[in-house]
């Protein structure tokens, strides 16, 4: 490993919940450059903090990011990070690789494979536990992070989720929610239903409702066009509801044990299974929640992505979103 990893545990909180991919390498690809004709914007005033260090004598200072979104400041998106301008304090910078998301993980096992530009930054991704572990696809962040650090150890429960072995491969920076439910106020008024919203504030936002909710919904319709309930990414969030894993980490014995059985896992499954046989899912793949809701969809779950910005109410429309 390339010697200043030690100092990345202090710098470098980049946003996001990143594992280390292997050594970096300096080798001949290029790279998506951020676009010069502009200023950056230094938004937020950052101090230097004691609890970093400086990058040590000798040390190299630049670290190679494989992701979809350049962490640098572009034409797009001009404002520093408090997290990179910290690191670019210290005499770091970011070299940026560009991938897209249905490519990140064919560029990250050829470059590992090939021994070229091996990204010392990966975002974390869901399917990345345990299944690109025991794959060598990534190291432990261990010898860079110490997780009983003030720094660091208030992450320190969310990143044990991530050991194998009795080492972490996951440096939680940043929380957010993957998916929500964006549906249209104005139809769920029209439709004399409950509002989720609503019911959430009033703490009555459960499964039996989410169900019910969509049920009359879809009963409602008078058969001239499909109507569905829900649309999206929802199904392993409806399951985490629960607090549970599907399969459970044996720390002790390094084994990892099918959990299917647990009564609560179970019952989410179930309520998965009335979802599909009551035919309330459009299992199609749609890309936005306006789209969603032209399909007929009462629901989508998605990030907020999907429903905010270009994606987003036009004047005049009333969405709202929810926890699954």
């Amino acid at each position: 490993m390339k010697n200043y990893k030690q100092y990345l545990a202090g710098v470098l909180a980049l946003g996001m919940a990143f594992g280390v991919a292997g050594c970096g390498s300096s080798s001949g690809s290029s790279s998506s450059k951020a676009d010069d004709s502009f200023e950056a914007t230094n938004n937020v005033e950052v101090a230097d903090a004691a609890s970093i260090d400086a990058i040590p004598e000798g040390s190299e200072k630049e670290l190679i990011y494989l992701g979809v979104d350049d962490l640098n400041p572009t034409k797009a998106n001009p404002e520093i990070s408090t997290q990179l301008s910290l690191f670019q304090s210290k005499g770091g910078s970011i070299k940026y690789f560009q991938t897209s998301q249905f490519e990140r993980f064919d560029k990250l096992a050829s470059a590992i494979t090939s021994g070229q530009d091996v990204p010392d930054i990966f975002n974390y991704e869901w399917l990345f536990f345990p299944a690109q572990i025991v794959k060598d696809m990534y190291q432990p962040v261990d010898d860079i992070v110490n997780f009983d650090d003030p720094l660091w150890s208030d992450v320190k429960a969310t990143a044990d989720q991530y050991t194998m072995n009795g080492k972490h491969y996951v440096a939680p920076l940043t929380f957010n929610a993957s998916a929500m439910i964006c549906y249209d106020r104005d139809t769920i008024d029209a439709e004399g239903l409950d509002a989720p919203y609503d019911l959430y504030l009033d703490g009555s936002w459960d499964w039996n409702a989410f169900n019910d909710i969509m049920t009359d919904y879809v009963k409602n319709g008078d058969g001239s066009a499909d109507r569905y309930g829900i649309n999206g990414f929802f199904r392993a969030h409806l399951i985490q509801q629960t607090g549970k894993t599907m399969v459970n980490y044996d720390m002790d014995n390094n084994q990892f044990v099918s959990n299917l059985n647990d009564p609560d896992i179970e019952k989410g499954e179930n309520v998965l299974y009335t979802m599909m046989k009551d035919n309330l899912v459009l299992t199609d793949w749609v890309g936005s929640a306006r789209d969603a809701f032209k399909n007929g969809c009462l629901f989508y779950a998605m990030g907020d992505w999907a429903y905010s910005g270009n994606n987003g109410p036009k004047e005049g429309e009333n969405w709202e979103v929810v926890p699954i």
